[in-house]
């Protein structure tokens, strides 16, 4: 018996989710790993595989949290992060204002790179943008 492939909003929603938080990650100046790879796979279950700089990640996607992309981008920045953060044992992404790690969270109901030292935020895909303002 063959599994159903999963709903089309939720792959949809996992795609927003990767490209947003992606972008962040490795569009670093001279970064040597900045081409962060995804590959969303619906086999037994629809997953996200990344690959940086050589190291794959899976990540399963929770169709229960498909209803909003900002719930799956939480996921999958936390999970991203540490993966890409231990292989170049550099904070990424970090706080412009003392270069601590930014971390996935919530402001006022929109997943961001937030740091609780110093407030300073910016919204998934937009943090190279908020960076250079």
């Amino acid at each position: 018996m063959t599994k159903d492939p999963a709903p089309q909003e939720c792959r949809a929603a996992a795609e927003q989710a990767a490209r947003a938080v992606i972008l962040d990650l490795s569009a670093v100046p001279g970064h040597p790993a900045a081409g962060v790879r995804y590959e969303l796979r619906d086999e037994d279950e629809l997953r996200l595989s990344f690959d940086v700089n050589g190291v794959g990640v899976w990540v399963p996607v929770d169709c229960a949290l498909a209803v909003d992309w900002r719930l799956i981008a939480i996921q999958f920045a936390d999970l991203l992060q540490d993966t890409v953060v231990e292989d170049t044992t550099e904070p990424r992404p970090e706080c412009p204002l003392h270069r601590h790690m930014l971390v996935p969270d919530f402001v006022s109901g929109v997943p961001m790179w937030a740091c609780s030292r110093t407030g300073w935020h910016a919204g998934f895909g937009d943090y190279w943008t908020a960076v250079r303002a």
